[in-house]
């Protein structure tokens, strides 16, 4: 069999004895495994397949992180997410394959603790880790949200690989040079989750670096302003924000509820509009910032 890049090209009849090895699998290898092999697997989760078929479709797929797994019936035990993947994206993919596994193994595919996208941002050495990669997942679904017109209490999910949220956090460098004031925000106002403050400020030097320091330095000298102030009505809402059920702290999507307070704030800020009080209700939808 003529191996191609360390691969060799996928052939059923491998399906037949136990063995491990690194194979190329093409989307008509993937759709005959899924028709023919596939007969007692779980649910397939949408959102894990969208992010394997948009790595597959960029060529980011890596060989090397996964394996496919069957039993000595030759059924498909692990892989099914991936091989979906390879059909809709149109491009083969290079895994290793594992044959002539017991069949009750699959009871224990799976199991262990996956690698959250937090997790890779440590590795990384990436400071505040968790609320870093989580406010990156939290200003995607806003701005997805915001295009579709949702309203705060939404299904909102935005599910990325944690290649991809990394890939993000380097291409979105507000994201660091931010982290610092938007965590001193934090500790004064600690009515919302750190992530929110990493989100919001990142998102607000986007539009404008300059405008997103003074918004913070505004924010962090106590010097809110008077009656109508859009500073005044923020930590207003933060003191609420303290207090369980005052602004929907049992929501599920609580975060992407502060998080719009937060925009209805700059937004009103930067345009030196009077924002007597910040109230956020079921029906709000996610507005865009100016």
């Amino acid at each position: 069999m003529t191996e191609t890049n360390g691969l060799r090209p996928f052939n059923f009849k491998m399906l037949d004895k136990k063995q491990n090895v690194m194979v190329l699998i093409s989307p008509a290898d993937a759709d005959k495994l899924l028709t023919d092999h596939n007969h007692h697997n779980r649910n397939v989760k949408e959102s894990k397949i969208g992010r394997w078929t948009r790595a597959m479709a960029e060529g980011h797929w890596d060989p090397d992180a996964s394996d496919i797994k069957t039993d000595t019936n030759g059924d498909l035990l692990d892989g099914q997410h991936r091989l979906i993947a390879c059909v809709r994206s149109g491009v083969a993919f290079g895994t290793l394959l594992r044959t002539g596994i017991e069949p009750e193994t699959q009871r224990r595919v799976d199991i262990g603790a996956a690698r959250t996208i937090g997790d890779t941002f440590k590795l990384e050495g990436i400071s505040w880790a968790t609320n870093n990669s989580a406010a990156i997942l939290l200003r995607r679904r806003y701005e997805e949200g915001e295009a579709r017109g949702l309203r705060v209490t939404g299904k909102l999910r935005y599910d990325m690989s944690p290649d991809e949220v990394l890939a993000f956090y380097r291409a979105h460098p507000e994201h660091e040079s931010m982290l610092t004031k938007a965590d001193q925000m934090y500790r004064i106002g600690p009515g919302m989750a750190r992530t929110v403050y990493f989100c919001a400020l990142a998102m607000f030097a986007a539009q404008d670096e300059a405008d997103a320091n003074r918004f913070a330095d505004a924010f962090l000298s106590g010097e809110w302003g008077g009656p109508g102030s859009p500073l005044q009505a923020l930590v207003r809402y933060l003191s609420q924000a303290r207090t369980p059920g005052k602004t929907g702290q049992r929501d599920r999507n609580v975060n992407e509820r502060h998080l719009l307070a937060m925009v209805k704030a700059w937004n009103a800020w930067r345009m030196n509009e009077h924002l007597d009080k910040i109230t956020i209700t079921d029906n709000d939808q996610l507005i865009p910032l100016v």
